[in-house]
């Protein structure tokens, strides 16, 4: 089967399953979109990506990370990333070049 590398969480919310992404997949390398990520759920062990250059060196050139930018947290911030009502969101589109796939999130 195929080995995974990596595990992307695009945006600051939907966290929730990383735990257990990391126990199926524990050689894979994790980013996260935000600090919010690793401050609900401080045992997980991942990478941060940075907002204004985006980088994942493990896929090389194959996927562009853009952050999507705009939104703000209107509707339970504090559930699920423990931020003040109109706080910006924090994520991210991944392009996939090669098969001009997109990954967005909500």
């Amino acid at each position: 089967g195929a080995k995974v590398g990596v595990i992307v969480q695009p945006g600051d919310w939907h966290h929730f399953q990383l735990p257990a992404a990391r126990a199926l997949f524990p050689e894979a390398k994790c980013y996260v979109a935000s600090e919010r990520n690793l401050r609900k759920q401080p045992s997980l062990v991942a990478s941060v990506l940075d907002r204004s250059s985006p980088s994942i060196p493990e896929l090389g050139n194959e996927v562009a990370l853009l952050p999507w930018m705009g939104y703000t947290q209107d509707s339970m911030p504090w559930l699920v990333s423990g931020e003040r009502r109109g706080a910006p969101r924090i994520e991210f589109v991944l392009f996939h070049r090669p098969s001009a796939t997109l990954f967005i999130t909500d």
